[in-house]
């Protein structure tokens, strides 16, 4: 277990809990009408997260912002890591956080504008089809802010630009921006084992290497780089097809109850299954196949972005009036990775459990059995995937009658939505996918904790670092420049850089040599500047994630590793990563410590503000004159 040397944090945590028991007090509640961080975006990490915060403190459920008018809120299991039992201890009494999720694109939004975006019905403001059920449901007060979000999309120059005051260059809110790379994510690529069901029989794909995660069976079906590249491309649009065939050593996928003659001829029809928000989990994906597919004839993913290929013309598909903020409407100015047309006009009703038709475009679903449409039916967050791929086979062989109904569903999604994961209720089957094949093309590898972190590596480092993750005044990388125009040297004061590191100058994670394919990271989105009890609770909140504490706020000692760490922690219980040590110092360091001279003149660590509503430089002591997040 680290040690922080209590020194090294004084002037910031020094009520905080920390790893002797001789030092660890009581952390006030936070600064807040009802005593709790609140947070937003990302759903990728929905589940894990509020495992983590409720095991720090407090038992809050789960926000979501589904498609019921008030969102949803959902109970999220505690886990037990060795002997400590999150549902009877807690790491600090008083701490309390609350997240709403609701995609990358939202969080960053909420963050940025430092105020409240979602809907409130009695006024008609914020983004519609956005809810908040802590608010909502609960008849808690409405929240003025998030104290942090989650994106696996990176905040760009454009989001940086918009959380400062345009015309001054000036913060009103909040000091400095903070970003960086908290999680490293694999996005699993999903699929439904049930193909096909008659009257009470199920038929299932013949997966003839099934994987376990955590000894539990998680599917393992194979899908090798050309083939999930032509799956996700709409080029290959049957499960009958010989590359499945290639792919899981010569056998076919058909249940060997299902008549071999309708296999051949009819087959099943691929069903694609994507995200109707603005998703960071669809950043990392896309980006993946943008980089890698090109060799495998039509690949339609040009770049990175929240929103998957999407052609805006007359007559394409809208779905504003599902979500106003989606991607997939002709008002919207979003960022797509490519500009086909591959988004069906359906989208999933969790509510419902019912495929739902808007106007324009064409259906993604088949009339009949045979081959897939190659378009995606979109559903709302990372729930919404799940539920629809988790749905029963729907389209009828009007060939034989209609009697037998079939689908095989794929998609993506996080990890932690996949068997073997604590936190997965209900759990998916994943797919095993080829490590890059230039380097094994023999090997296939399941979307674990391990196997993130195998393609994460150690050769990406943080913004002007050494191997260790020691401060640096030099770094040669060029990155995205907050203020526009021309790239610049990656610096640490560049909230960009701690993101486009990991991406340039060379597409590491975008196509990683070792380890599973499809591997990104999800940022945490924070403020400089912060009241008093909201920054502790921010502090413990990311320094137990990187177990930097070996106690509880009473002074009992914590299992080893216990949040993020180890293999049998949290984090990789739940199929996810956490950034290496020495991203887990420069972050420490740079955000979380006070420190003289070099870095510490940067004035970039997390402070007190003793005043609200003044307009301060990024260079200004947030003691001094700086506005708080968190009234």
């Amino acid at each position: 277990m680290k040690r922080i040397n209590s020194a090294l944090f004084l002037a910031t945590v020094a009520s905080m809990a920390l790893a002797s028991g001789a030092s660890a007090q009581s952390i006030p509640a936070p600064s807040n009408s009802d005593g709790a961080l609140h947070g937003a975006g990302a759903s990728a990490i929905q589940n894990v997260l509020v495992q983590e915060l409720n095991c720090i403190g407090g038992n809050n459920q789960l926000g979501v912002s589904s498609p019921n008018p008030n969102g949803q809120l959902t109970t999220i299991a505690e886990p037990t890591i060795g002997s400590f039992n999150c549902a009877t201890t807690e790491v600090q009494p008083n701490f309390e956080g609350k997240y709403v999720a609701t995609g990358s694109g939202f969080g960053r939004q909420a963050w940025r504008s430092n105020s409240n975006q979602f809907f409130n019905a009695g006024t008609g403001t914020g983004t519609t089809g956005v809810h908040n059920p802590f608010v909502n449901i609960s008849g808690n007060p409405l929240w003025s802010h998030v104290q942090f979000a989650f994106s696996e999309g990176g905040a760009s120059p454009s989001d940086i630009q918009a959380y400062k005051n345009t015309s001054t260059g000036a913060v009103t809110v909040g000091g400095a921006p903070i970003q960086f790379p908290k999680y490293v994510l694999p996005v699993a690529v999903v699929y439904n084992p049930i193909y096909a069901s008659q009257g009470a029989t199920n038929y299932r794909f013949n997966v003839t290497n099934p994987q376990t995660i955590n000894s539990v069976n998680a599917g393992g079906l194979r899908l090798s780089r050309e083939l999930y590249c032509k799956v996700f491309n709409g080029t290959v649009r049957n499960w009958n097809d010989a590359l499945f065939t290639a792919a899981n050593g010569g056998t076919s996928l058909r249940d060997t109850a299902d008549n071999l003659t309708r296999w051949n001829t009819i087959g099943v029809p691929v069903r694609l299954v994507g995200r109707l928000d603005r998703s960071g989990t669809t950043d990392i994906f896309t980006r993946a196949l943008a980089e890698q597919c090109d060799s495998y004839g039509t690949n339609n993913y040009t770049t990175n972005a929240e929103a998957l290929p999407y052609a805006r013309v007359a007559g394409a598909p809208d779905f504003s009036g599902v979500r106003a903020d989606t991607p997939y409407s002709l008002g919207s100015s979003a960022a797509l990775s490519g500009t086909a047309p591959m988004i069906g006009n359906q989208y999933f009703n969790r509510s419902t459990g019912t495929i739902v038709s808007v106007s324009g475009g064409s259906a993604s679903t088949p009339s009949v059995i045979g081959d897939g449409t190659g378009l995606f039916l979109v559903a709302d967050g990372s729930s919404g995937v799940r539920d629809a791929i988790l749905a029963a086979p729907d389209v009828p062989n009007a060939t034989t009658g209609a009697t037998l109904f079939a689908n095989g569903k794929i998609g993506y999604i996080a990890s932690d939505f996949v068997a073997g994961s604590a936190s997965a209720n209900p759990a998916l089957f994943a797919a095993a996918l080829q490590q890059k094949p230039s380097v094994a093309p023999n090997s296939y590898h399941m979307p674990t904790a391990g196997n993130a972190q195998s393609a994460f590596g150690t050769s990406i480092l943080p913004p002007q670092s050494d191997s260790a993750g020691a401060y640096v005044t030099t770094d040669t990388r060029l990155v995205r420049n907050p203020a526009g125009g021309a790239d610049i040297q990656a610096r640490r004061n560049n909230p960009v850089a701690w993101y486009d590191v990991l991406y340039n100058p060379v597409a590491t994670l975008a196509d990683p040599n070792n380890g599973y394919a499809i591997t990104g990271t999800t940022q945490f989105l924070g403020h400089q500047c912060y009241q008093a009890g909201n920054r502790r609770s921010i502090v413990e909140f990311v320094m137990d994630n990187f177990d930097e504490y070996g106690t509880t706020s009473t002074g009992a000692a914590l299992p080893v590793d216990m949040f993020g760490g180890g293999s049998n922690s949290i984090v990789s219980n739940s199929n996810i990563g956490v950034v290496p040590i020495n991203w887990q110092r420069a972050i420490r360091e740079t955000f979380f410590q006070n420190t003289s001279g070099g870095l510490g003149a940067l004035n970039l660590w997390m402070q007190n503000s003793t005043s609200r509503g003044t307009t301060v430089a990024n260079t200004t002591v947030c003691g001094s004159g700086g506005s708080a997040i968190g009234a």
